[in-house]
Order: structure tokens, then sequence, then C-alpha cells
């Protein structure tokens, strides 16, 4: 965030913000609830995908429902975006409405 603060102090561009994309800080062994504590409520973006094989949120092992849920307790207000490989013709055919209707 120190970055995007000082890249648009003094007259710099001000539509900068941090993309958080759970699914490639998993990918990379990162700690991302600590992430979601310190950037979570200064996101300018989420994207999700299950790991592995970056599946349609809840095929996999990562706790993305627990995740979003502390980005919305942490004040992140923004749209959560599905970065998800689709398997069916339907990309939707598994996707899990009735868990994400109120956190999405």
């Amino acid at each position: 965030m120190a970055v995007i603060e000082r890249a648009g102090a003094d007259g710099g561009p001000r539509n900068l913000g941090l993309l958080l994309d759970l699914y490639h800080l998993a990918a990379n062994g990162a700690d991302v609830e600590a992430a979601i504590r310190a950037w979570g409520a200064g996101a300018a973006h989420v994207q999700i995908a299950d790991a592995p094989g970056r599946g349609v949120p809840g095929s996999g092992e990562l706790p993305l429902v627990d995740w979003v849920r502390t980005l919305r307790e942490r004040g992140y207000g923004g749209a959560v975006a599905l970065e998800y490989v689709a398997t069916e013709d339907d990309p939707f055919a598994h996707f899990d409405f009735e868990t994400w209707k109120d956190l999405a």
C-alpha cells in the first residue's frame, strides 16, 4: 500500500489500487489471512479461485468463504471477481450461489 500511496502523492495518478488475488497469494504460499488483515479494507479489487487447479470456489481446499467473509468484516465493500477456469460449457454449473449470495 505504501507504494500505491507514494505513487499517488504530489499530483501523481489517483486511480491506483491494490488487487488482492486470493488464489495467487495462496498458490504462491503467502499468508492469505495476514494479507487480508493488512490490506483487505484498502483493496481496490478482489479475485478468487479455488486451489488446486484454479477451480470453481468450493471445489478445492481454500477457505474462500471464510476469507471473503473476513474481507467484508474488515470493510472491503467492492466486487469479488471469479477467476476460475470453467471445466464445462456452463461456467456456473457447479457454482454454489446460495453460499455466496450474501458475500459477493
